[in-house]
């Protein structure tokens, strides 16, 4: 009985201190984000910061991240970049 009772306290201590808050693994990066150039469309700005991606797919990932309701974009304008794939 007294054995039991000692591996159900060892348990509920390592579960407690296994879901202290602020252990993360990784903490979140910042943003990594990119400024819209004079002349920019959402699907150059997509060619230009997002190497490797297929235009249409970088312009749908874009909008999303960026809370985009449309394909407008202006100069000056700070866009986040989805993390590379």
């Amino acid at each position: 009985m007294v054995l039991a009772l000692v591996l159900l306290f060892t348990g509920a201590l390592v579960g407690f201190l296994s879901a202290v808050p602020g252990q993360a693994a990784d903490p979140p990066r910042p943003a990594v984000t990119a400024v819209v150039q004079p002349g920019d469309t959402l699907w150059s700005f997509a060619e230009r910061n997002l190497p490797g991606w297929q235009p249409r797919a970088g312009v749908a990932e874009l909008r999303k991240l960026n809370d985009l309701e449309g394909y407008v974009i202006h100069p000056g304008q700070r866009l986040a970049l989805p993390a590379r794939r």
